[in-house]
């Protein structure tokens, strides 16, 4: 393709003729390996930043789950103290990433379950489907995948979120749940949770940078330059 381009532009005969040949293919052969070694780059730039940016976010979100269950449910359930955005995960973790995404609301952080006592935790499509996962493969214990949420694409962390004897204080039986959590949720879900049981799953994503509109936009600046500094060796 290259070499039927040049017979139709260049002549053949002449030392000038070969000389421009050589010096255009040179440029068209330096253009593709460009642009091909900026595409590759620009992939492998984008995935190791998303995936650093992750990482932050989620130690974060399990700073604050380690916190609830570590300092602050050993202190106030014995005293029975069952006030949940101290003493549940779920609650907590909602109630600080609420907070969070006021100042930084391109993340999702979102723990969601398909038995919730709030509904307003009940699983999309893509959650649903990963929590299914965990069920399902008892030895997964987080997965990293790409994801649709909405109508935007995240790099998603998830997190299988397992019931424990502590848990059952609430998520029970109806009966036997504090009167606060039976007042503030009612009967119908929540309930009958089993030690052990994959209850649900915590997401943490960052946003996925439109990869192939900063490719063009790169490779439209390496075009530029390499088209310039050509233009320029040519010229002289």
């Amino acid at each position: 393709m290259v070499q039927n381009l040049l017979d139709s532009v260049l002549p053949k005969k002449g030392l000038l003729g070969q000389f421009r040949r050589v010096f255009i293919g040179l440029y068209v052969v330096s253009l593709v390996v460009t642009i091909i070694s900026v595409s590759v780059w620009t992939r492998h730039e984008v995935n190791i930043s998303s995936r650093q940016e992750l990482n932050l976010l989620v130690d974060m979100v399990k700073s604050v789950q380690t916190y609830v269950a570590e300092d602050m449910v050993p202190y106030l359930v014995p005293r029975g103290i069952l006030h949940s955005p101290a003493v549940s995960l779920t609650v907590a973790t909602k109630r600080v990433t609420e907070h969070f995404l006021k100042i930084q609301p391109q993340y999702y952080i979102r723990v969601a379950s398909d038995n919730p006592l709030n509904p307003e935790n009940r699983p999309d499509p893509l959650e649903q489907k990963i929590i299914e996962q965990f069920r399902t493969e008892a030895n997964l214990k987080s997965l990293v995948q790409k994801g649709k949420i909405g109508e935007q694409k995240y790099l998603v962390s998830s997190k299988p979120s397992v019931s424990k004897e502590s848990c059952l204080q609430c998520h029970g039986v109806p009966e036997q749940a504090p009167r606060e959590v039976v007042e503030q949720y009612g009967t119908n879900s929540g309930y009958g949770y089993t030690i052990g049981q994959v209850v649900g799953a915590s997401f943490v994503a960052v946003p996925l940078t439109d990869i192939n509109s900063l490719i063009l936009k790169r490779s439209l600046v390496a075009f530029g330059l390499l088209t310039l500094l050509f233009s320029g060796i040519f010229i002289h």
